[in-house]
């Protein structure tokens, strides 16, 4: 459930995602807070604002990966076209060729993937469609180590709970409402991850967009 008028009550999980910080913490209270998922690397929100700046996309006074959302088309093309755009791009699933799991997020080997892609020859559909590939395989990766992030914590309540989920890259609508290719339909990948790995009791919590921004200290 997208719900961003709940109030979770403690223990529960967040799942902050920006342009500084890509992250899975655990608050038992408002002073208690345990990080389980940093990034190695790169942050999520720069690496969608670097894949913009990369494909050229016109940012018409909006910050890089918001406009990367809106001029990719994201959220208006259908379930085949984005496994097609999936499978065309040749790009990287981050931390899968490993032989052990590492409980961490990572984008610059996506990113540098990404770079390595582009030529002056594609066409602006061609840039799309990478695009869209861009931002699909990062919100699959935040949802696979999120998942993989809330077994290993010990923290599960079998009765369920919240995952709180907020920053920047929480107002994005494609990431809010993504999708997973299965038997042909499309759902929430991060509600079809906690599905599929028996949390359907727990729900996910956005807060309003004012408070998912840099300026949200001040509202």
């Amino acid at each position: 459930m997208l719900n961003p008028n709940s109030q979770p009550q403690f223990p529960f999980f967040t799942l902050l995602i920006s342009g500084g910080h890509t992250l899975l913490s655990y608050s038992s209270s408002v002073t208690q807070h345990t990080i389980l998922i940093d990034t190695l690397d790169t942050a999520i929100g720069d690496y969608l604002d670097k894949v913009a700046r990369v494909l050229l996309v016109p940012w018409n006074d909006r910050m890089p990966g918001a406009a990367l959302e809106q001029w990719s088309q994201l959220n208006d093309v259908n379930a085949d076209t984005i496994k097609s755009d999936v499978e065309k791009s040749g790009l990287p699933r981050p931390l899968t060729d490993l032989k052990n799991r590492v409980l961490a997020f990572s984008f610059a080997g996506l990113r540098s993937a990404v770079d390595r892609t582009v030529t002056e020859q594609m066409s602006d559909e061609e840039k799309r469609s990478l695009g869209r590939a861009a931002q699909v395989i990062s919100f699959q990766h935040v949802a696979d180590k999120v998942v993989q992030g809330m077994e290993a914590s010990g923290n599960l309540d079998e009765t369920g709970g919240s995952l709180v989920v907020s920053g920047g890259v929480a107002c994005n609508m494609a990431f809010r409402k993504m999708y997973v290719l299965s038997l042909n339909r499309v759902n929430d990948s991060l509600r079809a991850a906690l599905n599929n790995s028996g949390f359907d009791g727990y729900e996910l919590v956005f807060p309003p967009n004012e408070f998912c921004s840099v300026g949200a200290c001040f509202y």
